[in-house]
């Protein structure tokens, strides 16, 4: 009474438990172009609470990524964080020159004002790039 396969003693699983095809996502990041004139209209930089307005504006309840992604194409991209997304760097940007726009982190969850952050940067060859200033205070 030897089975051939050791598969022919479990039971089939019902349908409800199999992975359906056709309800899979699929993400199509923003454009990786970074395009002044569109940031400089979506976000006034020379505004002193420029990053703040963004962060209100993001932070008006708990959304999605992909609800905030489509919201600024090209100007936020996702991080390794599930709740966290960044503003794009320019393409052809020094990592030894500053950047020529502020960098923003927007929390898509609930962080109260005052949260000290930190931003981490790296890559395959720098896994911990250093970086200058880069503790703030979340803010709405």
């Amino acid at each position: 009474m030897a089975s051939d396969s050791i598969f022919e003693s479990f039971p089939s699983y019902p349908q409800c438990f199999m992975r359906d095809a056709s309800t899979s996502r699929r993400f199509t990041p923003p454009s990786t172009a970074l395009s002044p004139g569109k940031m400089s209209e979506a976000l006034p930089l020379g505004a002193p609470d420029a990053g703040a307005a963004l962060a209100g504006k993001l932070r008006s309840g708990d959304r999605s990524m992909v609800e905030v992604l489509a919201d600024h194409p090209g100007e936020l991209v996702r991080t390794d964080s599930p709740n966290f997304l960044c503003s794009v760097l320019p393409t052809h940007w020094r990592c030894n020159k500053t950047l020529p726009i502020a960098f923003k982190v927007v929390a898509l969850g609930d962080v109260p004002d005052g949260t000290l952050v930190t931003v981490m940067a790296g890559n395959d060859e720098n896994y911990s790039a250093e970086l200058r200033n880069a503790t703030a205070a979340m803010k709405n």
